[in-house]
């Protein structure tokens, strides 16, 4: 305790100069609510930070007229900012509103400043069996039927009227079927009033995704805990919830005209090619991005072609794709996956425009649709420090499609700029020196990566050498011979035993959670397993594609990837109040 208490004052000593020089920052206040929608039987949540030199305690007393303050809870953080430090109190209520005609968090006075106004709207009363019981739980999906590879919302709630300690929640499972289940966000807290009784609520969404057709059944999930209520003597109780069935529909008829695509269902998707601003110049390569976006889809459905250029002089090459997932209000999860693309112009000139159509099928409609993306027509200039031809000058181009001007060197406004005549072949010693460039620096990445994957691989054997599992050779030596014997069935148990080689933190369970691990070139043969065995009008399955790639399957990286699931249930109680 003295070395922390002279290290601090050190510290003070050594900040306080600093501090004294800084000036305070300009005082604030925000507040919001965690819902703008609740039901007229359930709480809101009140957050209120207080930013800057405020050394006032807000005035709750302007909401008690219309709210009756259920908890109230106040944390301080300090957070560095730069060279500055600033003080931030944060402030958590939960409200149940006295009526149903409130509509509105009334402003909360702050020393000088006060809150905005924070209307919210009201829904019906949900209609659910907690009326009279101490402990409830819950399971239900937000549809009772969907498609192969849709994603349907399945979400655990935990009413609690009485104290609980102890408390252990199991996680939902597949009894029938096939199907994945991934977390969506963190648990949600909030209460619940019914017949006068305050119900504490803990809420988890799951992302169900169904791999194959047919019936899917969730087994009931169970809570352990040992109830306190005053005036009793606590009790040890399991309660669970009811199963629950969901009819799983194949893929339906692709209308004709189509274009052709995988089968990819989402509620929302959307897909945008973005170029970087500035000129191009052949050359030199720039980087494209193909955005795509998608409510309610798995990311294995995101493996989308890339956009094809019907010039040999236009060069495209896929890099790693980025993917982000958030969850949405609905409680759906929301995708956007950026995929980079290196841009490579041979020559200077004009070149056709670079399009993409992805069909989709929105589950919210039960329709076919498709999403297009397009850039328009490239204007390439000359490369850098080439000689000018013809007469001297300039000229700006602008395409008709909204892509920033390009400037091309040495040609007169409105002078023909066509694919051939148009274009100029650069020095082919600076185009071997680029891909030379490239080379070296792909080989350099490629060892570093190479490296480190050695390292995790070997550290990976000296944990895992107490666990008797067959060797890689023996798993693939397994799959070629099912592909060679077209046997799917075979297949897919050599599959998923390789997948669980690859992944051993969090080996797929599924052929379809497999397939979205890999490569496109290599998820579809996975993806034929699985339609071989599960699909209604599936004819004999020939695995010689499969037979192919299993010398690259062998080659693949070790994904970083995990599905680890927390089993701790989260606190039940609101933090204490102040």
């Amino acid at each position: 305790m003295l070395a922390v208490g002279s290290l601090f004052g050190l510290w003070s000593l050594l900040a306080a100069p600093v501090l004294a020089v800084t000036p305070a920052p300009v005082p604030a206040v925000a507040a919001w609510l965690e819902r703008d929608a609740v039901p007229e039987d359930e709480s809101l949540t009140l957050h209120l930070s207080i930013t800057g030199d405020i050394d006032e305690t807000p005035d709750w007393s302007v909401l008690l007229p219309d709210f009756e303050i259920l908890h109230r809870a106040r944390q301080t953080r300090i957070r560095a900012d730069g060279e500055t430090f600033r003080q931030e109190i944060a402030w958590e209520l939960g409200l149940m509103p006295r009526s149903s005609a409130v509509r509105e968090v009334p402003p909360v006075p702050v020393g000088a400043l006060r809150t905005p106004v924070l209307p919210f709207e009201r829904l019906p009363p949900g209609d659910r069996p907690v009326a009279g019981r101490d402990v409830v739980v819950e399971a239900s999906v937000a549809a009772p039927e969907t498609w192969v590879l849709a994603e349907l919302v399945y979400t655990t709630r935990l009413y609690l009227a009485v104290g609980a300690r102890g408390t252990r929640l199991s996680e939902p499972r597949v009894i029938e079927g096939e199907a994945t289940l991934r977390r969506l966000g963190e648990p949600r807290q909030y209460q619940l009033r019914r017949e006068g009784r305050h119900y504490l609520v803990w809420e988890q969404h799951h992302a169900l995704v169904p791999q194959r057709s047919g019936t899917l059944v969730i087994d009931a999930v169970a809570l352990d805990a040992e109830l306190s209520a005053p005036g009793q003597r606590s009790r040890r109780v399991r309660v669970q919830s009811d199963p629950v069935t969901v009819e799983v529909h194949p893929p339906p008829p692709r209308p004709t005209g189509l274009p052709a695509g995988p089968w990819l269902p989402a509620a929302e998707f959307a897909l945008r090619l973005e170029a970087p601003p500035g000129p191009l110049r052949a050359g030199e390569p720039v980087t494209l991005e193909l955005v795509a976006t998608a409510l309610g889809a798995s990311p294995g459905a995101l493996a989308l072609p890339l956009p094809e250029s019907t010039d040999p002089g236009l060069r495209l090459y896929p890099e790693r794709p980025r993917l982000d997932a958030t969850v949405d209000a609905s409680g759906m999860s929301r995708l956007r996956q950026v995929q980079p693309i290196v841009l490579l112009a041979t020559a200077e000139g004009r070149y056709p425009s670079l399009e993409m159509r992805v069909p989709w099928f929105d589950t919210g409609t039960g329709r076919w649709a498709v999403a297009e993306a397009r850039l328009p027509a490239l204007e390439v200039g000359p490369a850098p420090g080439a000689r000018a031809e013809g007469v001297g000058g300039s000229a700006v181009v602008v395409d008709s499609g909204g892509l920033p001007a390009a400037v091309i060197e040495g040609q007169v406004p409105g002078a023909p700029a066509g694919a051939a005549a148009g274009r100029r072949e650069i020095d082919p010693w600076r185009l071997a020196a680029l891909v030379l460039g490239l080379g070296w620096a792909l080989t350099l990445a490629w060892t570093w990566t190479s490296a480190r994957a050695a390292q995790r691989r070997r550290r990976a054997r000296a944990a895992d050498r107490r666990v008797a599992t067959p060797p890689a050779r023996a798993v693939l030596k397994r799959l070629a011979r099912a592909a060679r014997q077209d046997d799917p069935a075979a297949a897919r148990e050599a599959l998923l035993a390789w997948g669980e080689q690859q992944w051993p933190q969090a080996p797929p369970r599924a052929i379809g959670e497999l397939a979205a691990r890999l490569p496109a070139e290599l998820a579809g043969p996975v993806h034929g397993v699985s339609r071989a065995l599960y699909a209604d009008q599936a004819g004999p399955w020939q695995g010689r594609d499969l037979a192919t790639i299993v010398d690259d399957l062998q080659r693949l990286p070790r994904a970083a990837g995990s599905l680890d699931r927390q089993s701790a249930l989260p606190p039940l109680w609101p933090r204490s109040s102040t």
